[in-house]
């Protein structure tokens, strides 16, 4: 279980919780001891809920996990400047990316091939331009849909899925 907060500055008011306290110490009034301890700790319940609500609570099930997969079009339709275009794109949207997030780059043309496999970004090799000359695949076709589908079968089920197609068609 997870918790997140929508204003955390607002725990500042916490500081509160002091001052209640000193201006309980130096109460006179008459009651039992155990009235006034309850009557205590019903007022500070109180503020730490009033205070709880105003920093916006709220409970999430799992952390936001998100796993992207990058799909390049090398195709000889894409001119190999482009390509080098794309893979400094991925770098930048990739710069964006948690460190628990994962990602994963794809090439396809005639077939897709799996340049980068899925893992988070903190264990993941770098990108480098070089890779475009590494392709051995029929680049005389653009098969989308067949490098769509490789997409979908790499991404983890317990995350978030994007993908970011960078082609000309």
């Amino acid at each position: 279980m997870i918790f997140q907060f929508s204003n955390p500055l607002l725990f500042l008011l916490l500081g509160l919780i002091p001052l209640i306290l000193l201006i309980n110490h130096g109460t006179r009034v008459e009651a039992a001891r155990w009235r006034s301890v309850t009557t205590l700790v019903l007022r500070l319940g109180a503020v730490l809920c009033l205070i709880l609500a105003l920093v916006g609570t709220q409970q999430r099930e799992r952390e936001d996990l998100l796993s992207v997969v990058f799909l390049l079009d090398v195709s000889d339709s894409v001119p190999l400047s482009q390509q080098v275009k794309g893979i400094e794109r991925i770098h930048t949207a990739v710069d964006a990316l948690k460190p628990t997030d994962a990602f994963s780059v794809l090439f396809f043309a005639g077939q897709a091939s799996i340049r980068l496999p899925m893992q988070p970004k903190a264990e993941q090799g770098h990108l480098t331009p070089d890779i475009l000359s590494d392709t051995a695949f029929n680049r005389d076709a653009t098969n989308l849909a067949g490098a769509i589908q490789l997409a979908m079968n790499i991404f983890p089920e317990e995350r978030q899925k994007r993908m970011v197609l960078l082609s000309d068609g």
